[in-house]
């Protein structure tokens, strides 16, 4: 099922999710910002805090639900996108979370050209691998979670992030 989108006229079957270098982070969060303000679902993320590319994509396709439902926090789907990768409705809780640092960052793009639209502001560094990312369980407190319930956890926690206190 393709289910197209309005942002970026992307298909949500065709998601890029890379690992890169940042070269220039000033530039990039300025392009970031064009880039999202026409549009685009694309959001960089600190790869110490992605477990998997079950999350982001869970992430993506809870965004995009919160915008068909009118439900959403933030006004664009990168922002909110953050949101559930990092489990909350605070926006600085978030980005100190999830939000892309110095060093290794992962890249997610609604479409297959989100490295290509950042230019030489990134050095891509392939795929991001299938395994779980351990720093990434720590970071969110779910070290002492099985291995084979990581990916349930990963999608209660984005539920119960929207249903409050």
């Amino acid at each position: 099922m393709h289910r197209l989108i309005k942002l970026g006229c992307a298909k949500a079957d065709m998601q890029s999710i890379i690992k890169c270098k940042v070269v220039a982070k000033e530039k990039l969060f300025e392009r970031l910002s064009l880039l999202q303000a026409k549009g685009y679902a694309v959001q960089l993320f600190d790869a110490d805090a992605v477990i998997d590319r079950l999350h982001l994509n869970a992430a993506y396709e809870n965004a995009l639900r919160t915008f068909d439902e009118g439900t959403n926090i933030s006004r664009s789907v990168a922002v909110e996108m953050l949101l559930f990768a990092a489990f909350t409705t605070q926006i600085g809780e978030a980005v100190k979370l999830a939000g892309f640092r110095d060093g290794s960052a992962v890249l997610f793009s609604a479409d297959e050209k989100g490295a290509k639209l950042l230019g030489k502001l990134v050095i891509p560094e392939g795929e991001l691998g299938s395994g779980k990312n351990s720093a990434a369980i720590k970071r969110y407190g779910m070290g002492k979670i099985a291995p084979e319930k990581i990916d349930l956890e990963i999608l209660t926690r984005m539920a119960e992030s929207r249903l409050g206190p």
